[in-house]
């Protein structure tokens, strides 16, 4: 039998060793009903990806993934597909570690967090109050890996892959209790006792029992931090400022922050429409201007792009009313 190589985030390569993986994926059933059958259904599914030359990520990814398509049959492979990205977090932020150690993974934390911190705001990304203001090894001490059980995976995996913050724009530089306890000293660092604080609002988040806006999550403790989460911008009836309010609306988007807005200043005719289509403008503004008034999607039909308007009402705002004002229009972009 031809034998498969893994390849290494080094780039080297390694024979597939079917035994590690049983191995990572029976931990990751530990103390679920009927677990044996569980790491077999995982284990088969994951060797029909394999191939010649797969890369590390890869073969963790489709271990989870072979855990993620197994949920509709019991809600028990959502709980093996966190543990399993859970690992691939610390592997890949904390280094490797003794999986057998049920204490390894709090010890790296605890062990890791000054250095992470100091680190982050050496290369710019954190500013300097969270190295100056806080005494971080009793922040490290603070900190709770065993939290991370509370999360399912679209919860881990939202955190990861949308708040933390990223190594290279992509690859995330924190763990999900090294985010909350970064998001919490970005938010109290200017307390008197910022320490306390910061433990303080970092267990309630670390607890799920508070969660801070997106804006938030993403910013706090940055040199640059955006914070708001809502912004409300009023627009006037000319198209100066229209363009204007474009050029705005792309500016906080870059940033995150829901967006409302002011349409009091219209036209008559046009405030009353809008006011008559509150929760469709209410609903697409929120999305961007691209969506204010189409929802747009490509298709294959003869190579051309169409937009498809699903509320004929928009036409009249848009001056655009052709004579065809059926509940689903095509017309060429």
């Amino acid at each position: 039998m031809t034998t498969i190589y893994v390849t290494k985030r080094d780039g080297s390569k390694q024979p597939f060793d079917a035994d590690k993986i049983n191995k990572s994926i029976e931990r990751a059933c530990a103390g679920l009903p009927d677990w044996l059958s569980k790491v077999t259904q995982i284990a088969t599914e994951t060797s029909l990806t394999l191939y010649n030359g797969i890369t590390e990520d890869e073969l963790d990814q489709a271990t989870i993934s072979a855990a993620l398509q197994n949920i509709q049959n019991d809600p028990d492979y959502g709980t093996v597909a966190t543990r399993l990205f859970l690992k691939t977090v610390y592997k890949n932020i904390l280094g490797e570690f003794e999986r057998d150690n049920p204490n390894a993974v709090q010890e790296l934390h605890e062990a890791k967090f000054a250095k992470h911190i100091q680190d982050a705001v050496t290369k710019g990304i954190l500013r300097e109050e969270m190295k100056n203001n806080f005494d971080l090894e009793k922040l490290a001490k603070a900190l709770k890996v065993e939290r991370d059980n509370l999360f399912d995976y679209a919860g881990a995996s939202t955190l990861m892959h949308r708040y933390t913050l990223k190594r290279d724009g992509e690859t995330s530089y924190e763990t999900p209790q090294f985010a909350f306890m970064r998001i919490a000293m970005g938010l109290t660092f200017i307390e008197k006792d910022a320490t306390e604080k910061a433990i303080e609002l970092y267990n309630a988040m670390s607890q799920l029992d508070y969660i801070a806006g997106g804006s938030a999550n993403i910013g706090s403790g940055t040199k640059n931090a955006a914070l708001s989460n809502c912004f409300l911008i009023q627009m006037e009836d000319d198209m100066a400022n229209i363009s204007k309010t474009v050029a705005d609306v792309m500016m906080i988007s870059k940033a995150t922050g829901g967006l409302g807005f002011l349409l009091q200043n219209f036209e008559p005719q046009v405030h009353r429409f809008l006011m008559e289509e509150l929760q469709v403008v209410q609903q697409l503004l929120q999305k961007s201007w691209t969506l204010l008034f189409v929802q747009s999607f490509e298709v294959e039909r003869k190579k051309e792009r169409f937009v498809s308007i699903w509320n004929h009402g928009t036409w009249i705002f848009q001056n655009l009313l052709i004579g065809n004002t059926t509940q689903e229009t095509n017309t060429r972009e």
